[in-house]
């Protein structure tokens, strides 16, 4: 049996493999791309859990540790239907995902400091297809064939995300929200409030005067 620990570090000085992902998961091909830290706060630490890919690696960036669990896709989509795009992919330290997760970015996908997501969750910043204005996309057009419609999504810090939870394109999530398990989310939502429902409606609200959260409509 060969000696793990020599045979990653060798992989590792050699910069075939980031630091956070095992030699198991690369010669497996479970971990599509390299990724490594972009050397922010608390050090780079990044676990991926059995069965995860990360897709496009040069347009996502780890600003320190990060976990997520197995059968997670990390997706950075640089080209659909001959058509280029550069998609920027940022994840805060801190950043936890859960299983089954999928994040797919082809415009701009930002995750803050110490967001915590739960499983089965979807963040996207794009649809297939084009369902408003003058140009809109047919029905009988398949839908891997429309082109993107894209609109940035991003998440402030301390945002905990339940389980099975669809944040779409456009949507702004202001720091320590909490978006309730089975929730739909789109468009912007102040800071320190509690969410839930398809769609999504506030529910909660910090009270930073009374330090406590009170129904929104008090």
């Amino acid at each position: 049996m060969p000696d793990w620990v020599t045979v990653r570090a060798a992989v590792e000085r050699l910069g075939l493999i980031e630091t956070g992902v095992t030699v198991a998961d690369r010669l497996l091909g479970r971990i599509r791309g390299t990724v490594k830290t972009a050397g922010g706060r608390g050090g780079g630490a990044l676990t991926f859990g059995a069965g995860s890919h990360v897709i496009g690696r040069r347009n996502i960036t780890f600003q320190g540790a990060f976990t997520c669990g197995r059968r997670c896709r990390i997706e950075a989509v640089t080209v659909h239907l001959a058509t280029p795009y550069q998609p920027t992919l940022v994840f805060g330290h801190g950043v936890a995902l859960s299983d089954d997760v999928h994040i797919a970015c082809a415009q701009q996908v930002v995750l803050g400091t110490d967001v915590l997501i739960g499983s089965r969750v979807l963040i996207t910043d794009h649809n297939h297809g084009q369902y408003h204005g003058d140009a809109p996309s047919r029905p009988e057009e398949p839908p891997n064939r429309r082109a993107l419609s894209t609109a940035p999504v991003i998440i402030g810090d301390n945002v905990w995300i339940g389980d099975l939870v669809t944040i779409l394109p456009g949507t702004v999530i202001g720091s320590g929200c909490v978006i309730g398990a089975n929730s739909v989310v789109r468009g912007h939502v102040g800071p320190g409030q509690i969410l839930a429902g398809a769609p999504a409606r506030t529910l909660r609200v910090f009270d930073p005067r009374r330090g406590q959260w009170v129904a929104a409509h008090d």
